[in-house]
């Protein structure tokens, strides 16, 4: 499976980061760790919020109305029963 080439920029962007980083203070190794963790976990994110999307699609309008309209008739029934 071919990298997209929109994960080849996120890589060369961390490298190119992290690079400048270190060579204008190597001697922050914590700084510098936090600085790559801070990436990987925004790609992380990233990739589960785009995974998510594949696996659930966002409502449309139509049935975010249908929806609405169903869960008030829902409730308009529970309060006739009492």
């Amino acid at each position: 499976m071919k990298p997209s080439p929109f994960k080849q920029w996120q890589s060369v962007l961390e490298f190119a980061v992290v690079g400048l980083a270190t060579c204008l203070n190597p001697q922050a190794v914590v700084l510098l760790f936090l600085l790559k963790l801070s990436f990987q976990v925004l790609w992380a994110i990233e990739d589960s919020a785009t995974e998510e999307e594949a696996i659930d699609p966002p409502i449309n309008d139509i049935s975010s109305v249908l929806l609405i309209k169903l869960y008030l008739f829902q409730i308009s029934q529970a309060i006739e029963a009492e």
